[in-house]
């Protein structure tokens, strides 16, 4: 058994030749437009003697980051997390190929301070009723989507990183949540920008 050797220019070639059969049509005859697949997620939150909070971020999975980082909450101010919403995760794709447009829900279910734990939907906690979130669990509906989770509690601090439903908090200790980080992992698509680059350059002779 042997390997016989490939000019680089013939191995760049065949990997953009692969890439541009994965693209839309008129992006593979119009070498300088770059695919997207865009990407938005939010929470919404109650905080103690702050009221609600809402945060969102947007990505683009070929051309930018695939984390999108969320910090909920406060810390050193001593508030409790009362309330805490996940909004959908919009995937907007225009290479249905690589990954489809899609919308991926974020499962919460909260532990609450004279409630216990709640039932599993888009929200842990509760509103008007000053009650402290205590230990929440999270998880995405779609594979491709992972979440990771820690929580910083009353006289403990930062706790260890949690993912796929496992518990972020304590029970039966009387101490609330104050702040959440969060992380949404989605897939790495920069491969594909990278190969357009390659095509580009080939054709401008520049490689």
């Amino acid at each position: 058994m042997y390997k016989t050797k490939r000019p680089l220019l013939a191995i760049i070639a065949a990997g953009v030749i692969a890439t541009m059969s994965i693209l839309p049509a008129a992006t593979a005859s119009a070498a300088l437009e770059m695919p997207r697949v865009d990407v938005t997620a939010g929470w919404t939150t109650h905080v103690q003697n702050v009221g609600n909070r809402s945060l969102s971020q947007h990505t683009d999975l070929v051309g930018g980051t695939n984390v999108l980082n969320f910090t909920l909450g406060t810390q050193g101010k001593s508030l409790r997390l009362e309330y805490v919403e996940a909004s959908p995760v919009r995937i907007n794709s225009n290479i249905s190929t690589v990954i489809r447009s899609n919308y991926c829900g974020i499962n919460l279910q909260g532990h609450v301070q004279n409630i216990g734990w709640q039932g599993v939907s888009s929200r842990a906690g509760t509103t008007g009723q000053g009650l402290r979130l205590e230990a929440i669990k999270m998880w995405s509906t779609c594979s491709n989507v992972k979440i990771r989770y820690s929580v910083h509690v009353q006289n403990i601090g930062w706790m260890d990183t949690k993912t796929a439903g496992q518990m972020a908090g304590t029970s039966g200790r009387g101490l609330a949540i104050e702040a959440i980080r969060v992380s949404i992992e989605l897939p790495n698509l920069n491969h594909i920008r990278d190969r357009i680059w390659d095509y580009e350059c080939l054709l401008a002779g520049t490689c």
